[in-house]
């Protein structure tokens, strides 16, 4: 989990008292992200969940061989999402703290 600190003052907003973003600076990167990414990554994942929801039909070959490749994949599109939630303030300037 990614956790940080902001202090309010005047026009000006401070993360972890060193990184200074005026007024709504946040919010407009955030109004402005493309959405399609996140959409795109969205409807994959929607189309995976019922593929990797384990039940008592799945064959020990499907489990080796489908199933996992299906895991991996999840993992891969959380892994953009990662990369996208990173690029944004003001997670882009706590990445230093964060565990990769």
């Amino acid at each position: 989990m990614d956790v940080f600190r902001a202090m309010f003052w005047d026009t000006k907003v401070f993360v972890n008292k060193k990184h200074q973003y005026s007024n709504n600076e946040i919010l407009v990167a955030y109004l402005n992200l493309d959405a399609g990414k996140l959409e795109e990554c969205y409807d994959d994942l929607r189309y995976l969940l019922p593929r990797v929801l384990i039940n008592t039909d799945m064959t020990r070959e499907f489990a080796r061989r489908d199933y996992n490749d299906r895991v991996w994949e999840v993992q891969k599109i959380m892994n953009r999402i990662d990369v996208i939630y990173l690029s944004l303030p003001p997670y882009n300037v706590c990445r230093s703290s964060r565990r990769d």
